[in-house]
């Protein structure tokens, strides 16, 4: 059964010389009637409904040094129990144990230290090559080979299977997907990535992922659905068998009670061009928003208002890679 907090007991006792049974108040509390009947007992005799003082070890720790465990695994999430019992401010020390507790009180778990094999050549070297081909690709390690006039077109072919056009926001997550190549063109528009295409071969890419269009927003309707529907029919006639997907635009912080109607029109349009052109559509934006109100999640963007912090970027990265995964489902 519940336990009745100190004001739930002071409202059984109102109740109780208010006139009503004992039995109608622990119905009430959903409580035993006996509860109720030690309550009032222990009202008439201590004239209180707190708990009283019961004999047993005192707590090492204070409330004080609660928040300041509490506070301390919060800020430094990777620390260890042991390391914050050792550095506990005062005379008295108090073991691992302890702070493992503490932090169990408040909803936390401390980090425990892993301690691995440091990996030397001679550890490689005893490895299959069949299994150092699986664990790099576990890993997702790429061998480049040396860059030379004969190789450059080799490797093209290997790592250029997946292809990401978008604008400055693409920035931060070059590198960070395998077999998949990144060009960012700051402060794009659609007619810059329109000539942006002139100068990649989009015919050694299977799929190709398209985030642009945030520079865009101020202009016309037509204007805004007639540079999309020119960017992707070209880039159709470039490579008729990839597959193109379209991400929509990610809103900004800095002036999002003014933009926040231009940007769900636009976003409303690539998914009209989406669905003519039979390309894939995304919602991206669904990371930088709050699931209930639809305000933006503004600890993911840089003081600016306009770029994304490390947070950011890396929702941003996962949104890509999941639509880059999901391709040709």
């Amino acid at each position: 059964m519940p336990r009745l907090n100190e004001a739930q007991r002071n409202k059984a006792i109102g109740r109780v010389e208010a006139g009503e049974t004992r039995s109608d108040v622990a119905m009430f509390f959903n409580v035993s009637p006996s509860t109720i009947s030690r309550l009032w007992a222990r009202y008439q005799q201590h004239g209180s409904t707190r708990d009283l003082p019961i004999t047993g070890r005192p707590r090492v720790t204070t409330a004080t040094l609660h928040r300041y465990i509490r506070l301390q695994h919060l800020c430094q999430r990777t620390t260890t129990a042991a390391s914050t019992a050792s550095t506990i401010p005062g005379h008295r020390r108090i073991s691992d144990l302890t702070v493992r507790n503490r932090l169990r009180e408040a909803g936390l778990r401390s980090r425990r230290p892993v301690r691995g094999v440091i990996l030397t050549r001679n550890h490689l070297l005893q490895v299959a090559p069949s299994e150092l081909e699986e664990l790099d690709s576990d890993l997702h390690v790429i061998r480049k080979p040396m860059e030379t006039a004969d190789s450059t077109d080799n490797i093209m072919k290997d790592s250029g299977q997946r292809l990401i056009l978008g604008d400055s926001l693409s920035r931060g997550i070059r590198g960070s997907i395998p077999n998949c190549q990144v060009h960012a063109l700051p402060g794009a528009t659609l007619k810059k990535m329109n000539v942006l295409l002139e100068s990649v071969c989009l015919r050694n890419y299977h799929v190709i992922l398209l985030h642009v269009g945030t520079n865009d927003i101020s202009s016309s309707v037509h204007s805004f659905q007639a540079e999309y529907f020119n960017l992707i029919r070209s880039m159709k006639s470039r490579n008729p068998n990839a597959v193109i997907i379209c991400c929509d635009i990610i809103p900004r912080t800095k002036d999002f009670s003014e933009t926040q109607g231009v940007v769900i029109r636009a976003n409303n349009i690539i998914r009209h061009v989406c669905t003519v052109l039979k390309c894939k559509y995304v919602r991206t934006s669904k990371r930088f928003l709050y699931l209930g109100t639809g305000a933006p999640r503004h600890y993911l963007y840089c003081p600016d208002g306009l770029h994304l912090n490390d947070k950011g970027k890396y929702q941003l990265k996962r949104s890509f890679a999941q639509a880059l995964s999901h391709a040709y489902r």
